[in-house]
């Protein structure tokens, strides 16, 4: 299960397991005892979380292609354009 360290808000995010469409966040990460919490629930299924390369964010990326950053320690997300010449759009879009 892939985790990310948002490290602008200071918090761990994962794709919540059982519902592709929701993110969820944890203050620290413990051995096998993580409380994960919901963070936001979108529209339309996450392909993927990743970190923004100028701000080390988390990018949540839907499978509609659109891209949203972290803000508020993940419980709000802003829609972000990446231009094609960026690592992220590259990757997946």
């Amino acid at each position: 299960m892939q985790v990310v360290y948002d490290e602008k808000n200071r918090v761990y995010l994962r794709i919540n397991p059982d519902d592709d469409r929701e993110i969820q966040w944890a203050s620290k990460l413990y051995q096998g005892g993580t409380t994960w919490q919901r963070a936001k629930t979108f529209s339309s299924s996450i392909i993927a979380l990743d970190l923004d390369d100028d701000d080390r964010c988390a990018v949540a990326i839907l499978e509609n292609h659109k891209t949203y950053t972290a803000t508020s320690g993940g419980h709000a997300w802003n829609y972000k354009f990446y231009p094609p010449s960026s690592r992220i759009h590259k990757m997946y879009g």
